[in-house]
């Protein structure tokens, strides 16, 4: 009876993530067709500070001038870091990519950290219908290829409430260090990460 119970477990666990794995097929080809293009102007602001990180201590404007431009340090950071490793030619392609594979991620860790999210009662399938909601938002499919901070706050801030339960759960070092790290990814990401921390800060405090 026990090995029927975990075989007839694991085939359900198996047929959602099979669905989340067609669900993710589906938004990376839909995202991309109706979406690579898109995008505000502030994508361009965005490449500029980042290519050209080397040729001042902060991030500098059109006529090279010390500026604070962008509302996210984290983002130019990683254009930088891509800038050194691909081409011109199909750099701006790369960076769109990269934003879309890593809002792509919010799926995964929906998945991996249903019972930190929404209890161990249904969690298989809240995780599924949190996860194909956010697969079919056209506003999420947009903000993925938009070129700017959105993806890394999406996929920082899906993590963040299950570093905290996994800290509070246990207080090991790893823990812990998942996160700080995680808390200081959001501050880096925009600049109001730091409510997120001063409110996990106090919430600490009190516990």
């Amino acid at each position: 009876m026990c090995y029927k119970y975990m075989k007839s477990n694991y085939s359900g666990t198996t047929g959602y993530v099979l669905a989340i794995v067609v669900g993710w097929v589906f938004f990376i080809c839909f995202s991309f067709y109706h979406f690579l293009e898109v995008g505000p102007d502030d994508v361009f602001i965005f490449l500029w500070t980042g290519e050209n990180l080397h040729k001042s201590y902060w991030f500098v404007n059109y006529n090279f001038q010390t500026q604070e431009m962008v509302s996210s340090i984290l983002v130019p950071l990683i254009i930088k870091l891509i800038s050194i490793f691909i081409s011109e030619e199909v750099f701006f392609l790369s960076y769109k990519i990269l934003g879309l594979l890593s809002a792509s991620m919010v799926f995964w860790i929906l998945w991996a950290g249903r019972n930190y999210l929404f209890g161990t009662i249904k969690s298989e399938l809240m995780a599924f219908f949190a996860i194909s909601a956010t697969i079919f938002s056209p506003i999420f499919q947009y903000w993925s290829l938009g070129g700017m901070e959105t993806s890394y706050q999406s996929v920082l801030y899906t993590f963040l409430p299950i570093a905290i339960v996994l800290y509070l759960e246990n207080s090991k070092f790893l823990n812990w260090l998942a996160l700080v790290l995680t808390d200081m990814l959001i501050i880096l990401v925009r600049a109001e990460g730091f409510l997120f921390v001063f409110i996990a800060a106090i919430f600490f405090g009190i516990s």
